[in-house]
């Protein structure tokens, strides 16, 4: 008997197996069957099947004991199908493209420092020749079938345009999806870069195993991306997590947005990096690292104030929405401890007791990486959700 949305049961497992399979890496049939909730000869039929068509791969695993006898542990892993995806992502000040295969195994990576804000168009370039030159240095034959990309601006997802207050940056020259389209040649999938990034934690980073957390990411510009119930929220209209031009009360800066007091025109990387100029011998590299040339007091208390502010107002949002985790990335956010601890004490400091005791503040396992991973995580899901719809409606037309 089909389902409400035509797949039969059978056909749902074998959906939910691979899934399972791909995203965790490979697993033992036990596992699965836990995870089916199926019988030890339910599974062992699946996997059977899975075999036949050639979506998996058994991997003898010898971790018994040296007496011990019986047959060595298996693991059932994922056989990713002859194609590639690519994943973008466009900071403020660099561009990282990756590609990758369905198993989600990155095989080449590049970075590069370029200023987007003022360029768009011309990071899209780079980003062309970027990929062309890792596709031809890897040698992967296999076609590109899907790519990510993601921009530290939101996206209204009803117009394809931007918010108003935005339209001082160079994305504004065109639709960006469309501008990265026109480079690239190819239909390309736009997210917020934070919302890449808190996909790239929950995966496999900070995040892993859990199902409500908060992302935020410090840099160039600070941003939220929320994951609710172990999926990304971005808003009805693709603009949740803004948390970046929130006034910040008694600040009067001046922000790219136009506006004055936004929270990354105080806190953000460029900000922090001017008050340790004028005030101490110590300053931020290209990683987001601070460099001090012995113990320095001032830049301690500088980056102190600054996660203290951005603090603040995250004790507000896990007052409202009590994740499990908060996890900070970006250049500022993952690279430095300094920053994190005023997140944490103002967490302390300003929110719920009972919500502050639970939550853990956490800098990104991934550190930089997490929009990149995100983005290629992505793109690996939708090719195979894709891939398999192909397939089902093949295989219900040869069954007509």
């Amino acid at each position: 008997m089909s389902s409400e949305n035509g797949l039969t049961g059978r056909q749902r497992n074998r959906a939910a197996a691979l899934e399972y399979i791909r995203r965790a890496g490979g697993c033992s049939r036990n596992e699965l069957m836990d995870y089916l909730g199926l019988s030890r000869g339910g599974v062992a039929h699946l996997v059977n099947s899975l075999l036949e068509t050639h979506d998996v791969e058994i991997v003898e695993e010898d971790s018994r004991p040296i007496a011990k006898r019986g047959r060595p542990a298996s693991k059932i892993i994922y056989k990713s199908p002859p194609a590639l995806v690519v994943g973008i992502d466009f900071g403020h000040t660099h561009v990282t493209v990756a590609i990758a295969d369905l198993g989600g195994r990155v095989l080449a990576e590049r970075t590069i420092a370029y200023d987007v804000n003022k360029d768009a168009p011309g990071a899209c370039a780079q980003a062309r020749v970027m990929l062309d030159g890792l596709l031809y240095e890897s040698g992967a034959g296999n076609p590109v079938i899907y790519a990510v990309a993601g921009i530290p601006i939101s996206i209204d997802r009803r117009t394809g345009g931007m918010r108003a207050n935005m339209r001082r940056s160079s994305w504004a020259q065109g639709r960006p999806q469309e501008i990265i389209e026109n480079a690239l040649g190819m239909s390309v999938r736009l997210e917020h870069d934070t919302n890449l990034g808190a996909l790239g934690e929950m995966r496999v980073g900070s995040a892993r195993g859990l199902t409500d957390a908060l992302y935020i990411k410090i840099s160039s510009g600070i941003g939220a991306g929320l994951i609710f119930d172990g999926k990304i929220y971005p808003g009805s209209s693709g603009f949740a997590g803004e948390i970046g031009h929130i006034k910040v009360p008694g600040s009067s800066e001046l922000c790219r947005c136009g506006s004055r007091g936004c929270l990354e025109a105080l806190a953000g990387i460029e900000p922090v990096a001017r008050q340790l100029s004028m005030a101490t011998r110590s300053t931020i590299d290209e990683s987001g690292r601070i460099i001090t040339p012995g113990h320095d007091p001032a830049a301690e208390r500088i980056l102190m104030e600054a996660g203290w502010t951005i603090g603040r107002l995250i004790a507000d949002l896990a007052n409202c929405l009590d994740p499990q985790t908060i996890i900070l990335g970006g250049r500022l956010g993952a690279e430095n401890e300094t920053v994190r601890e005023g997140v944490a004490q103002a967490m302390m400091r300003h929110a719920e007791p009972a919500i502050a005791s639970t939550i853990p503040v956490r800098r990104a396992s991934l550190g930089q990486r997490a929009e990149i991973v995100g983005a290629v995580t992505l793109a690996v899901d939708d090719a195979v959700v894709l891939l398999d719809s192909q397939r089902t409606a093949a295989d219900a037309t040869r069954d007509r």
